[in-house]
Formats: structure tokens, C-alpha cells, sequence
């Protein structure tokens, strides 16, 4: 299967790695694997780290201490203490973290002095070939079937930018005083094709799900987590696997109002039937519970807690009792699915301007556009349930790859999605990478924003505070 991202070779080529992921091989196995930096994350946090982690030969697993974080150059963790074995043998020393279990011998790490001591050898895949992976002084850990073990477990749970990363340094940085001898249009290249490869990441994911269920309910469940921002991600997911797509219209018989209705009380949100500060308020709750409780005994067991969603930091135009009103309209009156298409196969240069209004005109569910809670008073000014930053976010995060996964030539489009809000990670990384004077039309699209982030995540979120040692200067130096 093609993607149609021949640019992303030009970047990935720069990876520490050095090898081009062949998609195939994840296909194959039906599931994309998650990043590296998600798997460290993973595990040094014991809140999402799996409980019957075992070795390739089947022998139990607890982690007494997943060691320090490494920011320098050498393992991802220092100094950590496992209990191996039914005798819980102890062992203790260094860990690396790896995507797939090859990348051991492809890093060459047995060559290296620095990882001496590694006594675990810790990654996602289920390898076929054993014989290849280093089994001296240390166990090699396969994460795939412990965490797939997991109850409603989503790696969208993981915040990786609130985890140890390095502080910026003062510019110059090394990349910085190389990059700037480029031409724009050679940055340019760069930028898009590190957005490609980061879109191309995201259209195996994609793939690999549609394999496995199907393409409308893939993009359900995309959808419904790119509505969740980073708060309510993974909360978002949980509902759209416990509420598949096709058991929602199956029993709203596509009707916006009822699928509201059954978000609502499936997800937890649904308020008391006397909730209401005001009479519009008390009547629209009570319009909801006319059409939930025709469903609620058969659909009880699905219900999740309201103490699945963070309500901490999230705007209140932002509050999911607000956002799954917007997915009922979407996936309940015309299919969107359908009309994306219909956007794409009309004008593939231009569709996603088509798609930024469908996601955001939801007309039939009026309550929202003058409510933020359903405890708060009515505004005079209105506001959508989907802002077009979200929609822009959702098509270049969630559609472009999702119409990719299904051999959609979208090439003459990427680059012309508009921008995304940018965030933290985006203005740290361009300054890193261009200097704090630079201009922010270097990334003035979504692809180059991509770019910054894919960049972000292989080369500056592993690097010590220096840069010093940081792999991409060089690389560059070889690339000009």
C-alpha cells in the first residue's frame, strides 16, 4: 500500500535511525506502533505503565524503580531496578526504549561503551526473528501484547510534552547557524518534508485502524479525539469504542437531537432532569432525557464516569457536553464521511475549504451557540461549537491522512491547508532551528507546522540542554 509521501524520504533519511520505516510491516500486523517518546513516557510513569509486563521468554516483570531520565547522550534511563523471574531475581542498571526491537543492532548500541550496562532492552513490536536481539546481561521487554492488555487504554493519555525535555538554549543553536545559509526555498523543503513524514506516520495509524474496523468509524473515533484536545482526548476515544459509530445511528435512526442524547448519557454528562439556571436550560435537559431514557437500561453497562473527564484548564466553549453536540450533527444528520469525499472528488486542491465549513456549521442542536454550560446564564454574543481553528486542526491532523489511508492523492493539497494555532512546542522548536528574529512565515502552513513538530519529537525532545550532541546539526551539515 502507497501513501503518496515520497517527499517524507527526504527527512527521514536525517532520522537517528537511518532505516525508512517500510509501511507494510505495520500494516501487516494491523497496528501502527506509538512513538518512542510515548513509550518512555509510558514507562516512567506508573500510572499508564501495563502491570503484566513480561521478557520474550514469558517471565514476569516488576519495576521497582524505571530509572532516571537520561537527557544526555547513552540510554533513555539511568539506573533503574527490576524483579525478573517467578524467583524475582534482582537486576538493576540501564534501560533503552525502543519503537522496534531491530533498532538495538541498527543504533549499533552494542558497539557503544555508553550502554554497558543496559540490562533491559524494552520495546513495542513482538519481533520474529529472536536470535538477532542481544541477550547477554540483559532481558528484551515486548510492550505490544501487555499494553493492548490494558482496559480502555489510549496512548492520547499521554501528555509527552509535560514530561522531562530539554531547556532551549540561547541562540545561535548549531542548526540555526546552518539553516540560515539556506534559501527559503530549501527550508522550505525541509519544513514540508518533515511534514510529510509526520502525516505519513499518522495515515499507517489510520490505516492500520480502518483494517481492523472500518473507514467511517475510524474517522468517528479520530474526530471525537481531536475533539477532546489534549484534556479529554483519550475520555473522547473511550466513547466512541464503547458507542461505535454504527450502534449510534443505528438506534438515533440518525436523528442529531436523539445521538445527543445518547453521547450524553454514555459519556456521564448527562445532568439531573431538574438541572437548569434558566427556563430555555430546564427544558432543553429535559428534551435530552425525553429521548435518553428510551435507551438507558440497554445501553447502562456501556455508561463511563464523569470522573473520566477533565474539566481543569478547558476553556468553557471547549467543554465536551458542547463538542459531542457538534459530533452528533456531524455523524447523525448528513455523513460526513460522504460529504469529505464528495469535497475531496470536486476539487482536490481546494476541498478542505469546503470540509472547514462543514465541520463547523451545525445547525440543528441552536442551544450551544448561546450556552457554555448547562449551569451558566445565556450570552448575547454566540460562538460554534467547532471553531475553525479546531476544524484546521482536525483536517490536517485527522482528514488529510485519513483520506491518504484510503490511496486518496492528496499531494496537491498538503501544502496549501492553512496554518494551525501554534503552540508552545512549535515557537520553541522554530526559535531553536532559525533564531528568535526569524520570520514566522518560514512555517506559514499546517504541512511546514507538521514539519516542526515531527522535528521536535526525533531530534529536539531527545536532546541534552546544549545541543551538543544533538545528531541533526550534522546531518544538515552532510544535507547543504
Amino acid at each position: 500500500m502507497k501513501f503518496n509521501f515520497q517527499n517524507a524520504k527526504k527527512y527521514s533519511v536525517l532520522k537517528e535511525q537511518e532505516n525508512y520505516i517500510v509501511e507494510e510491516t505495520f500494516l501487516a500486523d494491523y497496528k501502527a506502533p506509538p512513538s518512542e517518546r510515548h513509550l518512555q513516557c509510558l514507562w516512567f510513569d506508573s500510572k499508564f505503565r501495563p502491570q503484566n509486563i513480561k521478557t520474550l521468554s514469558g517471565e514476569p516483570v516488576e519495576i521497582i524503580n524505571p530509572g532516571n531520565w537520561n537527557l544526555e547522550a547513552g540510554p533513555d534511563f539511568l539506573g533503574a531496578t527490576l524483579l525478573v523471574g517467578r524467583e524475582k531475581r534482582r537486576i538493576s542498571g540501564d534501560v533503552e526504549i525502543h519503537t522496534i526491537a531491530n533498532d538495538w543492532n541498527a543504533h549499533k548500541h552494542s558497539e557503544n561503551p555508553l550502554y554497558k550496562n543496559v540490562i533491559a532492552h524494552v520495546f513495542y513490536n513482538q519481533p520474529r526473528d529472536l536470535a538477532k536481539l542481544p541477550t547477554k546481561d540483559m532481558v528484551n521487554i515486548s510492550l505490544k501484547k501487555s499494553i493492548s492488555d490494558m482496559n480502555e487504554f489510549f496512548f492520547d493519555k499521554i501528555d509527552t510534552t509535560s514530561y522531562p525535555r530539554p531547556v532551549f538554549p540561547n541562540n545561535p543553536s548549531p542548526c540555526s547557524k546552518i539553516l540560515s545559509q539556506w534559501s527559503q526555498e530549501k527550508v522550505t523543503d525541509f519544513l514540508e518534508a518533515a511534514g510529510e513524514e509526520r502525516l505519513r506516520l499518522k495515515t499507517i495509524r489510520i490505516a492500520s485502524g480502518i483494517l481492523e474496523t472500518n473507514s467511517d468509524q475510524i474517522l468517528y473515533e479520530e474526530i471525537m479525539g481531536a475533539m477532546g484536545y489534549k484534556h479529554n482526548s483519550a475520555a473522547f476515544k473511550i466513547l466512541a469504542n464503547r458507542l461505535p459509530l454504527h450502534l449510534l445511528k443505528e438506534l438515533s435512526a440518525n436523528s442529531p437531537a436523539v445521538a445527543y442524547a445518547i453521547l450524553l448519557g454514555v459519556s456521564g454528562l448527562l445532568p439531573s432532569e431538574t438541572s437548569g439556571t434558566t427556563e430555555e436550560t430546564a427544558l432543553f435537559i429535559r428534551t435530552i432525557w425525553d429521548n435518553w431514557w428510551k435507551h438507558e437500561n440497554e445501553l447502562h453497562d456501556l455508561k463511563m464516569s464523569k470522573d473520566s473527564w477533565n474539566f481543569a484548564f478547558v476553556r468553557p466553549q471547549n467543554h465536551p457536553e458542547r463538542r459531542l453536540a457538534a459530533i452528533a450533527y456531524l455523524f447523525c444528520s448528513e455523513n460526513i464521511s460522504a460529504k469529505i469525499l464528495k469535497n475531496y472528488e470536486d476539487d482536490p486542491k481546494k476541498w478542505f475549504k469546503q470540509t472547514i465549513k462543514d465541520l463547523t456549521q451545525t445547525p440543528e442542536i441552536t442551544f450551544w451557540e448561546n450556552y457554555f454550560s448547562f449551569y451558566g446564564e445565556k450570552k448575547k454574543y454566540s460562538a460554534k461549537m467547532v471553531g475553525s481553528q479546531r476544524a484546521s486542526s482536525i483536517i490536517i491532523n485527522v482528514i488529510t491522512p485519513w483520506l491518504a489511508a484510503q490511496k486518496k492523492d492528496i499531494r496537491e493539497s498538503i501544502a496549501l491547508i492553512p496554518k494551525e494555532q501554534t503552540n508552545s512546542i512549535i515557537t520553541n522548536t522554530a526559535y531553536m532551528l532559525f533564531g528568535h528574529d526569524h520570520n514566522p512565515a518560514l512555517y506559514n502552513t499546517a504541512l511546514k507546522q507538521q514539519g516542526i513538530l515531527q522535528i521536535y519529537y526525533d531530534f529536539c525532545a531527545k536532546n541534552i540542554p546544549s545541543c551538543t550532541n544533538c545528531p541533526l546539526s550534522q546531518k544538515l551539515t552532510i544535507k547543504n
